[in-house]
């Protein structure tokens, strides 16, 4: 609730005004951080945040760096996030991570500043077209004019921040935008009689704010499956003989929810399929995590031919998944997720059951009172399971870098309270084919799957929960890419993050695409220059720039040692052999389809 001054006064003059009744709405509504960067225009926003001491306000030179840092710590902190800025180009700088936060169901504020509504398209400098800035990536657009020292008004802009927190935080999650045009004063000077000293008399709460939250509060609605869905879902699943239970991520927000999950799968006899980040891979029976490893194998795609399909959470991120999926696409699959998004790249003509997961698989759970599911099925994804572990152990014989090593040995270091940021390259696809998981939470921008601004959501994600252990694997092309989030992380007093950088000298993942076998991989053809993108960057000399704790191990001992936390950042250069790696990646994908080829042919 808003508090006047020691003199007495709400504000000195009408844009401070207006600037701290915003900022008093979005703590109501929840918010606790505010990712400034510097400017003139968006100078209230900043004096105002300064002198809140509910607020906790890091300061960012680069917005795009912001906009990420904020993006890691919304999803980390499981609250929205304050973004704020001046205006012109500033904004758009924001757009990259604006963008993942929609696909990711993230909730940020974001807050530009604008020049007032009569300088717009008359040559005013640092001045452009900024509504709806960011399309249609926002779940709401709100433009706020010039402020007004009036009561309706204040009550007015109160509800706006209401209904923008209403869209950001639902089962539809996402980013929300605030264009805020302010005229001059732009500081804490003192404009006598415009702030009246009896304006909040008329209306306390429009003006002042609720002590007891925000203005107008909402409730979202409980995602809730109708009867008739679960007594179709129930008759489907009881008269399954192979039914399937694929995690994508996110389809567990708790570990409460997980263990309906699982309880449901292990009930109707089905295999899980975990993604890793899921919230829901752990090694044990009926989750199986090495998927990726055998799944690849037309043959043996062809012999785990499901006939029922349930799906949680987001597409998986194995590509040979849905695949798999869109293979046997005739088969009855139902997709259960609280959001419209449509999980479905295989157009296999899905049934979308909009709810919760928990709350349906604890409904169906109570419900079904048999399974017709074959007694040997899931125990053949279970032997397939052992038979990956068999091959992942054997491809970590050769202790000379290699991914499977590092993630062996991450897995050792992490305690079960850690978090693992991993980027959406190739580290999030050698975590889901070396790592059988555990109670670590794992997360990755997997909204668009871009590289961009990974340094920063790792420092984002850290902020969140500073005592927490938190780790980050990233490739050198993405560390490249976001130099100014590891130039911001002493000036942030970022703690507690060890930054794994795989270097493979370039963009190694090109390596296992297509691309790589045509004849653009010949020698002195377009492949390296134009997508391996080699280079030389001494990356030691990089955290030496910044003050950044560095370590490049090459054995075993000493990698294990240097993933050990740090009460700082530190930066550890993993350098991997490219050609070596892929090779080394095919020879565990052969060993892992030999060793379960045969468990599918007998079954």
């Amino acid at each position: 609730m808003l508090a006047p001054g020691s003199d007495g006064a709400l504000a000195p003059n009408r844009n401070l005004l207006a600037a701290r009744v915003l900022l008093d709405e979005l703590v109501a509504c929840g918010v606790r951080e505010l990712c400034l960067s510097p400017g003139s225009r968006s100078a209230p926003i900043a004096l105002a945040a300064h002198a809140d001491d509910r607020l906790a306000v890091s300061v960012h030179t680069d917005e795009r760096c912001a906009g990420f840092f904020a993006l890691g710590l919304a999803r980390a902190a499981g609250r929205p996030v304050a973004l704020s800025c001046t205006s012109g180009s500033a904004g758009a700088n924001y757009l990259p991570a604006v963008i993942e936060a929609a696909h990711s169901n993230i909730p940020l504020v974001v807050l530009t500043a604008d020049r007032p509504a009569e300088l717009l398209d008359a040559g005013a400098p640092q001045t452009m077209d900024q509504h709806r800035l960011f399309g249609s990536f926002v779940r709401f657009n709100q433009a706020i004019p010039a402020p007004r020292a009036d009561a309706r008004w204040l009550r007015w802009l109160r509800s706006r921040v209401g209904r923008a927190l209403e869209a950001s935080t639902g089962p539809h999650a996402g980013p929300v935008h605030f264009d805020l045009h302010f005229d001059e004063p732009l500081t804490a000077a003192h404009i006598p009689g415009d702030v009246p000293p009896d304006l909040a008399q008329a209306d306390p709460a429009g003006v002042l704010g609720r002590a007891e939250g925000p203005l107008a509060p909402w409730s979202h609605p409980i995602a809730t499956a109708s009867r008739d869905a679960l007594v179709q879902l129930g008759d489907l699943l009881a008269g399954a003989r192979r039914p399937v239970v694929v995690a994508g991520p996110g389809a567990a927000r708790d570990a409460a929810e997980a263990q309906s999950i699982l309880g449901l799968a292990m009930l109707v006899g089905a295999p899980l399929l975990a993604d890793p980040l899921s919230g829901m891979r752990r090694p044990v029976a009926p989750i199986v995590t090495g998927y990726d490893a055998f799944l690849r194998d037309p043959e043996i795609a062809q012999g785990l031919a499901p006939d029922v399909v349930v799906h949680v959470g987001r597409t998986p991120t194995c590509k040979h998944v849905w695949l798999w999926l869109e293979r046997h696409r005739a088969v009855r699959r139902v997709v259960i997720a609280t959001g419209p998004e449509r999980e479905d790249p295989g157009l296999a003509g899905t049934w979308f059951v909009r709810a919760k997961p928990g709350w349906v698989a604890n409904a169906l759970s109570a419900r079904l009172r048999r399974s017709s599911a074959d007694a040997e099925w899931a125990e053949r994804w279970t032997r397939a399971e052992q038979a990956v572990d068999e091959a992942r152990a054997q491809a970590r014989e050769d202790a000379s870098p290699f991914e499977a090593n590092l993630f062996d040995a991450l897995e050792q270091a992490m305690p079960p309270e850690a978090q693992l940021l991993v980027a959406s390259s190739m580290p999030v696809r050698q975590l889901d084919a070396f790592w059988a998981g555990g109670p670590q939470r794992v997360v990755a921008n997997r909204g668009v799957n871009g590289i961009d601004g990974l340094v920063s959501t790792a420092l984002g994600t850290a902020a969140a929960a500073p005592q927490r252990p938190t780790w980050a694997v990233i490739g050198d092309l993405a560390l490249l890419h976001d130099l100014g989030g590891l130039a911001a992380a002493p000036r942030l007093g970022s703690r507690n993050l060890v930054l794994v950088v795989i270097n493979n000298g370039g963009g190694g993942i090109f390596s296992y695409l297509p691309l790589a076998q045509t004849e653009a991989a010949a020698p002195g053809g377009a492949f390296e220059p134009l997508f391996l993108t080699p280079h030389a960057t001494d990356l030691r000399s990089a955290a030496t720039l910044f003050g950044i704790e560095y370590a490049c191990p090459s054995s075993p001992a000493e990698l294990n040692e240097a993933l050990q936390q740090t009460s700082a950042v530190r930066l550890v250069e993993y350098v991997v052999d490219r050609e070596r790696s892929v090779a080394r990646h095919r020879q565990f994908w052969g060993r892992a389809a030999e060793l379960v080829r045969p468990l599918v042919e007998t079954a």
